[in-house]
């Protein structure tokens, strides 16, 4: 049998891509696999009973005429070694499907799936959980209801299950390899294969929206029903600027907003897009304990661990704000009405659509006391966005 070898760069943070931004976050999903015969990928498809399902290219197990009854995989950022089990093969899809004990505190993303279009690049994660960028990333040729052909350029020989990711979701496994040509299936193929023999399959498909550049945002539907963005708005428009003036800081967290210019590029991602109003807001809160309408108070504690919360389902940014001083009376006249930037990386400002007296309610995520709190502000300031839709 053919060993998996793949020819990945070392990478930075400040070079990944859309695609290879989410397949650092779906490495928990990315199984290593390994039997006396041949090494592979796979991933996990299901949970149920502190049991983890994993998809796999089924040849990886084959020995002869026969299928092995078990094999050793591995998870990132684990050193142990566990022992998968063989449920069922699709012998007509080369699809496996392997069961194993869920590692202590193991976590993966279920929200990860979705449908493979022609044109799509698609990076993958692979041996050591490197992840391919830059002219590593293939492209998608062709596609069918079970199948899709992909062409990339960082092959040498094989790289049987591993998954393939594009822009916004995982779109399938590799099953085979033809030097530069990759032959994958399906994510909707794999759960209908497992579904026929009630076999757990709990991936949901990604949610993902995209601006008029064409940047892509993560979203998430919350318990109220509502679809919010989990990362901050990074659409330049007029009113809208970067932390100290510096393009790095709009890539890591967003551009800062005055409200009429939230307001607008909230609308532009899209039919039903807005900026959160108060009801969206008190929606989002009422699983937490809400927020504090005076600093110092208790309530809103729980609310700012939840939302920062880096393995939480938004994750909001302490971003700062860009701030005009309103203070009349300070001294000297020189910083009276001046604009300044405040508070990145202990305060995060995040704009309501709501407005009053002039004025528009935001929410801060105030780090200096671990709460967040609402208070009614200038639009002229400039803060965060994030977007909701029902």
């Amino acid at each position: 049998m053919a060993f998996l070898l793949l020819i990945i760069p070392v990478i930075t943070i400040k070079q990944l891509s859309a695609q290879s931004d989410l397949a650092h976050l779906l490495k928990n999903n990315v199984i290593a696999i390994e039997t006396n015969l041949e090494q592979g990928f796979g991933i996990v498809t299901g949970e149920r009973n502190n049991k983890l399902y994993i998809a796999t290219a089924a040849h990886i197990l084959k020995d002869g005429d026969k299928y092995l009854q078990s094999s050793t995989v591995k998870f990132y950022d684990d050193h142990n070694s566990y022992t998968a089990t063989k449920l069922k093969v699709f012998e007509e899809l080369d699809l496996a499907l392997l069961e194993v004990a869920k590692p202590r505190n193991f976590r993966w993303e279920q929200e990860c799936s979705r449908i493979a279009e022609y044109g799509d690049r698609v990076s993958f994660v692979g041996r050591g959980w490197q992840v391919a960028i830059g002219d590593a990333l293939g492209t998608v040729q062709s596609t069918s209801r079970n199948y899709f052909d992909v062409h990339i350029t960082s092959v040498e020989e094989g790289i049987s299950g591993t998954p393939l990711i594009a822009k916004c979701g995982m779109i399938g496994i590799v099953l085979s390899d033809d030097n530069s040509e990759i032959r994958a299936i399906n994510m909707a193929q794999i759960e209908d294969a497992f579904s026929q023999y009630s076999y757990t399959f709990t991936i949901e498909e990604r949610c993902c929206v995209t601006d008029p550049y064409g940047q892509l945002y993560g979203c998430r539907q919350m318990p109220s029903g509502q679809i919010w963005m989990t990362e901050n708005l990074n659409y330049e428009t007029p009113g809208s600027i970067c932390y100290d003036d510096e393009n790095y800081n709009c890539e890591e967290y967003g551009r800062l907003y005055k409200w009429e210019a939230a307001r607008k590029a909230c609308t532009e991602l899209g039919q039903g897009w807005r900026l959160p109003n108060q009801k969206d807001w008190f929606s989002l809160l009422a699983s937490y304990d809400g927020f504090s309408y005076n600093k110092g108070e208790k309530d809103g504690q729980k609310s700012f661990k939840e939302l920062t919360n880096p393995y939480g389902d938004l994750i909001f940014l302490r971003s700062g704000r860009y701030n005009r001083d309103e203070n009349k009376d300070r001294k000297p006249a020189l910083y009276k009405d001046k604009y300044y930037f405040e508070f990145m990386r202990t305060h995060g400002f995040y704009w309501s659509g709501t407005t009053v007296d002039s004025r528009a309610w935001s929410y801060e995520l105030d780090g200096w006391v671990k709460t967040l709190y609402r208070a009614r502000r200038a639009l002229s300031t400039y803060e965060s966005c994030r977007c909701v839709k029902e």
